[in-house]
């Protein structure tokens, strides 16, 4: 029976290997714990393991002040907050349960803040301290192949160089370069009182700003112009535009409509070499009129060029090869005159 309740003990004190996570945040983010309804207090070990202590404890109907951080109460328990993590805050956080048990683990780590940031000559360049104490910031500037001390422990000592008189401004949340310009070209480095690394901005010029699609339609809501309504506006006009040049179309369209021209009945043969036919016999289907003009095409036959005439006309005597004032071959050359009285 001891043997059971031993084993018992060592499951519950035990801790599941998918409880213990890792979490990388960026000096100055949010650090969000949950701790479920069992949860009865909350330990904290530094990263270097120099200081352990306990944050937050459920103590019966009663919760405990944190040392450092927020406890909110949720639907589903409670819920640890750090607002603005710094290099203080890495360590492990284990939550624990009435009877000291490890209900889970997390290990927290914090990396330096590192940006590239675009300026436009003229314009301020703003550091945020990221949660650091305005006493703990010192703010070095890079450039040039030297290095200037801007603020140290919170004091813009820089304001006193003839490059930065007016404009260094410290606030409790941030440091500002006013009225930037090609000299202020380079790298912007933050530390705390440690010597940590916060951040690390650089700072680049350009001639503009990249164009924001989202301007133009908070410039007509500026203006009270409904945007749906504008919309549908040039949807009409366009769907008017659209029928005013469809009728354009077709309007034109029959107008254009080709008009017949009446042409004769009489279709004139072309006169064709005298063959057994005749020359009263009409055309041969396989005899085609030549143009001098233009060739004829020896790619395709000759009957399919040539449609005749629905109607035809007999060939007269002019089309025969005869003129009307000559005599007829078979006529005799001599005629007898008539005798004079």
């Amino acid at each position: 029976m001891l043997s059971v309740w031993t084993l018992l003990a060592a499951a519950i004190c035990a801790v599941p290997v998918s409880a213990i996570s890792q979490r990388d945040l960026i000096h100055g983010r949010q650090l969000l714990l949950d701790l479920p309804e069992r949860t009865a207090s909350l330990d904290f070990t530094s990263a270097d393991e120099r200081d352990k202590f306990t944050i937050w404890e459920h103590r019966g109907l009663s919760l405990s002040k944190p040392s450092k951080g927020q406890v909110n109460n949720a639907s589903n328990g409670w819920s640890f907050i750090i607002r603005h993590v710094t290099f203080d805050d890495e360590g492990t956080y284990t939550l624990r349960n009435h009877f000291g048990a490890t209900i889970s683990s997390y290990t927290v780590k914090v990396n330096t803040n590192r940006e590239i940031i675009e300026r436009v000559a003229g314009e301020k360049l703003s550091i945020p301290l990221l949660g650091l104490r305005q006493s703990d910031a010192t703010l070095r500037f890079y450039g040039n192949y030297s290095s200037v001390i801007l603020v140290e422990n919170g004091v813009p000592v820089g304001k006193e160089k003839p490059d930065y008189i007016n404009r260094l401004k410290v606030t409790s949340e941030m440091i500002q370069i006013l009225n930037v310009n090609v000299s202020d070209l380079g790298r912007y480095q933050l530390t705390d009182n440690k010597g940590r690394t916060v951040s690390n901005y650089t700072m680049l010029l350009v001639d503009q700003h990249p164009h924001n699609p989202g301007v133009g339609f908070l410039a007509l809501m500026l203006l009270g112009i409904p945007c749906g309504i504008c919309f549908c506006c040039r949807k009409r006009i366009c769907n008017r535009c659209r029928t005013n040049k469809s009728q354009t179309v077709e309007s034109n369209n029959l107008n254009t409509v080709p008009v017949s021209i009446p042409c004769s009945n009489t279709v004139i043969d072309p006169v064709g070499p005298i063959g057994p036919g005749g020359p009263g016999q009409g055309f041969q289907p396989a005899y085609v009129p030549q143009n001098p003009v233009y060739p004829p095409d020896f790619g395709v036959p000759p009957a399919q060029n040539y449609t005749p005439g629905i109607y035809s006309a007999p060939p007269g005597p002019e089309a025969a090869g005869f003129k009307m004032n000559e005599p007829s071959p078979n006529a005799p050359l001599l005629t007898p005159q008539p005798e004079s009285h």
